[in-house]
């Protein structure tokens, strides 16, 4: 029987603050292996500093990042997306309101969501579901990731999803999503 050899290898990378990233492996990273990490922001390769490194965890210091763009740690030929965690729990993310989703009267109904890492929002409006024929319109970034667009009319009996856009391979601009605060789904 032969030594077994274990690699280890990436299992997440999260945006901790916007100049630091928890790095997560399958195995404890040793001081020497640390080394071999990569920082990208998109296709470029950037620099950072090592700032902790403990059991399978290892902590790294960046130039400041912004959430909406795209970041990449790379550890020998493996190479994962940095996804934005803790950094979201900051003040410039908290939103007091109790208004997300759908607020409608009459007149005119208002649409907030909150989607801190999103660049693009567009709300589909149906008249009926099975002909598939919506109505689009653009939703505005505001303060503390909320997004929002105030209808004029009534959309009472009307049906609608959302296309969200943004740099993290989970979005899918194609994707029709639900809202998250919808009070009934059909």
């Amino acid at each position: 029987m032969g030594n077994k050899t274990h690699k280890n290898h990436l299992l997440r990378a999260l945006m901790e603050d916007n100049d630091s990233i928890a790095v997560y492996f399958t195995e404890n990273i040793a001081q020497e292996d640390a080394g071999r990490i990569s920082f990208f922001k998109g296709e470029k390769i950037c620099d950072f500093n090592i700032y902790n490194l403990f059991n399978t965890k290892l902590v790294i210091k960046t130039p400041p990042m912004n959430i909406k763009d795209l970041y990449y740690i790379g550890f020998d030929k493996e190479r994962i997306p940095v996804i934005p965690f803790g950094v979201l729990d900051k003040n410039e993310f908290f939103y007091e309101g109790n208004d997300l989703g759908l607020t409608y009267s009459k007149e005119q109904s208002t649409v907030k969501l909150w989607a801190p890492t999103a660049i693009s929002i567009n709300i589909n409006i149906y008249d009926d579901l099975r002909s598939g024929v919506s109505k689009k319109y653009q939703l505005s970034e505001k303060e503390n990731g909320i997004w929002e667009v105030v209808l004029t009319g009534d959309f009472k009996g009307k049906f609608y999803n959302f296309n969200v856009s943004g740099s993290l391979p989970e979005f899918d601009e194609t994707r029709n999503v639900l809202d998250p605060y919808a009070k009934c789904v059909i």
